[in-house]
Parts: C-alpha cells; sequence; structure tokens
C-alpha cells in the first residue's frame, strides 16, 4: 500500500516524461515516408479515481506522405477503465514535416503500481 496515490514504474521522471513508455517508429507502407510517435501521460503520478490524459503526437519526418497509420493502445491493465476516447484509431494520412495529435482518457480504479503499455503501430 502506497497511501492515496501510487508511484508508476520504477522509471526516472525524466525517461517517463519524455518517452512515456513509448517512442517507436512506424512502419508505413512509403518507405520515404518516416513516422515517429510519441505516447505521454499527462502525469507522472497516477492516483486512483482520478482521470489520466494519454495523449500521442505522431511526426512524419519523411519527405513522402505516410498513409493509412493505425495506432492500437487497447492493452491497458484490468485496474483501468476508459473514460472518453478512442484507444484504436487511425489516420488516413500524414503529409511530411507535418504532425497529429490524438487523445483520450483512462481512470485507475485500484491503487498500485503500474505499468504503463507501449502501443502497437
Amino acid at each position: 500500500y502506497m497511501g492515496e496515490h501510487s508511484r508508476l514504474a520504477p522509471m526516472s521522471k525524466f525517461l517517463f516524461a519524455v518517452v512515456a513508455s513509448i517512442l517507436s517508429i512506424a512502419s508505413c507502407v512509403n518507405a520515404a515516408a518516416s513516422v515517429v510517435v510519441l505516447k505521454e501521460l499527462d502525469t507522472e503520478i497516477v492516483r486512483a479515481d482520478r482521470d489520466v490524459q494519454v495523449t500521442f503526437t505522431l511526426f512524419n519526418l519523411g519527405d513522402e506522405t505516410a498513409y493509412n497509420i493505425r495506432v492500437s493502445d487497447v492493452y491497458w491493465p484490468d485496474s483501468f477503465v476508459e473514460v472518453i476516447g478512442i484507444r484504436d484509431f487511425t489516420f488516413e494520412e500524414l503529409a511530411p514535416n507535418t504532425n497529429v495529435t490524438h487523445t483520450f482518457v483512462v481512470k485507475p480504479t485500484e491503487i498500485g503500481v503500474f505499468h504503463i503499455p507501449a502501443a502497437r503501430v
């Protein structure tokens, strides 16, 4: 028992804030597109019965448009419930040197140490 809140996995705050459990390069149909996905949580400490906002930012660092980019972030622990938003989403296209964001909200229902999963891209 860790009081009224729980700390996320024993990662450094810096690593969690910058990477927030995922920084991955997506495979795209067009080899000249280069998509990087960043997953961020709006808090370093998750508190029971308080919303956690999850934001994905997708960057196309390539010189060609990326098409049909699907992100699936449905592998959260059972101790989290959906509040609002969609955790499995697709962007039809992402132009070169641009970015898009997608946000959803989850809420923990238990106290404990949580390992926030990586998404599939």
